[in-house]
């Protein structure tokens, strides 16, 4: 900030107040009808200096320091309008000009072609003075075109900022749509896939057969509601458990070892086997599982009563 002010102070303040002391000499001299001489007074000064007819916009003097700056001679110098040299619009130059001569403002900012073509950012103090007899401006003329290109290049840096930063924005956001839009997707295609395993559920349940699913290593994914009462255990007492921690020796053995044969032989097997005084059909077959394993899922049917049935039907038929 105390950068800011100094830098401030040195390049509008104090030449405005030389400027004006400078000003205020002349026109007192003018006024005495004193004659001054310019070359000796501006000549070797460093400021690019000139006086500006008002009205006709024509140059009326250059010291030797605008000669260097703008690559004419005197002369040449002093027989063009300053229009011929200000890249601003005439009228808005005429238009300022004024403004000056009211002294309404006595700071601008133009752009100046040199003798080269070049063109330089100028800063302009212009305060109204009497040249021999003549309205004049009297012109104070800075070279800016360093200050201009730095601020324009931190202009361009902070609009590649903005611009990075509002495309970086704008990819965050069009992710996080994307990702919100899967999500709902997602969302709503747990919705449904919870619905059909509650609907698998409540026809597995209903059916009296038991039903079961196990992984490759024969641990139970799942079992219906007659499984579950057939261990008199709960789902999660039956979920992640193998035959061998369920059942008594060697009726899980024999489970087990039908489980086995339908994953080793790749196919669907049909047997009936008991336990006690009750007698099941089971029908067991490879299941793919999402890790790329096969599983066992087997549909198990009591049918007790019905080989009592056909036990008293053969009894019958040999009598």
């Amino acid at each position: 900030m105390m950068k800011l002010f100094f830098n401030l102070f040195k390049t509008v303040f104090i030449p405005a107040v030389l400027i004006a002391v400078l000003v205020s000499w002349i026109n007192a001299a003018e006024a005495n009808e004193q004659v001054i001489d310019l070359d000796k007074t501006f000549s070797e000064h460093g400021a690019v200096m000139l006086f500006i007819e008002q009205g006709t916009g024509r140059i009326l003097y250059a010291n030797e320091a605008a000669v260097k700056f703008y690559g004419y001679t005197k002369e040449q110098l002093t027989s063009m309008p300053i229009s011929q040299i200000n890249m601003v619009d005439p009228s808005l130059v005429a238009e300022k000009t004024q403004a000056a001569a009211r002294e309404e403002r006595n700071l601008f900012m133009f752009q100046h072609r040199l003798a080269s073509g070049e063109l330089r950012w100028v800063e302009v103090h212009a305060y109204p003075a009497a040249y021999q007899g003549r309205q004049a401006l009297f012109s104070v003329i800075h070279d800016i075109t360093p200050e201009v290109l730095l601020q324009k290049r931190h202009q361009q840096v902070v609009t590649v900022a903005i611009v990075t930063c509002g495309g970086f924005i704008a990819i965050l956001l069009l992710l996080l749509w994307d990702l919100r839009k899967k999500a709902r997707s997602l969302t709503k295609a747990n919705g449904k896939l919870a619905y059909y395993n509650a609907l698998r559920k409540t026809f597995m349940d209903a059916d009296t057969d038991l039903i079961y699913l196990k992984d490759e290593q024969l641990r139970y994914v799942f079992a219906n509601k007659a499984l579950q009462d057939f261990f008199q255990l709960p789902e999660d007492k039956v979920v992640g458990y193998d035959d061998a921690s369920l059942l008594k020796g060697e009726f899980a053995e024999m489970c087990a070892q039908a489980d086995w044969d339908a994953l080793k032989n790749h196919q669907l097997i049909t047997s009936i086997t008991s336990t006690g005084d009750r007698f099941f059909r089971t029908t067991k077959f490879p299941v793919p599982l999402p890790n790329g394993a096969y599983g066992v899922g087997a549909y198990i049917s009591d049918i007790t009563e019905e080989h009592k049935w056909q036990q008293s039907r053969e009894q019958h038929l040999k009598h």
